[in-house]
């Protein structure tokens, strides 16, 4: 044998393995308890419901005018089916950035549109029964050419 079996349950037999795993099985059994413990491990976290949007959103992106990339956020109430679509200022599609299942909170997407032309552009957020455009004033997404 070339000896890492041997290191490997040497590994698994360290008091630093046996905590975390303890700590995960607690965690675990918290969670399928429903109750989520105030100290998560690093890299994770709760949601609160005190700052879950009260209702649908859809935010002004930023920056706005923008060179390549921009940032769209949108807020939810509840677990919505979500479709994030990009026109053209003359109502012709672009592009579909998000089309997908999301959890109730704020949410940010990127565009980078950076393939294509400088112009403005609208963005529509379909989430449940709520359907909004951002067609007006600083709603618009205005990229440059520069």
């Amino acid at each position: 044998m070339d000896g890492r079996g041997s290191d490997l349950i040497d590994f698994f037999d360290m008091p630093v393995f046996h905590d975390r795993a303890k700590a995960v099985v607690g965690l675990v059994a918290d969670l399928a308890m429903n109750s989520i413990p105030d100290d998560l491990p690093s890299g994770h976290s709760k949601i609160d419901p005190a700052i879950l949007p009260e209702s649908y959103s859809l935010l002004p992106n930023y920056p706005n005018p923008f060179k390549s990339v921009t940032h769209i956020t949108f807020g939810l109430p509840a677990e919505s089916s979500v479709i994030l679509t990009i026109y053209t200022i003359i109502g012709h599609f672009a592009t579909n950035l998000v089309h997908d299942w999301f959890y109730a909170d704020y949410h940010t997407v990127t565009w980078d549109g950076s393939e294509y032309s400088s112009g403005i552009y609208l963005v529509r957020l379909a989430a449940g029964n709520f359907v909004k455009t951002h067609k007006d004033g600083v709603d618009e997404i205005v990229k440059n050419h520069l």
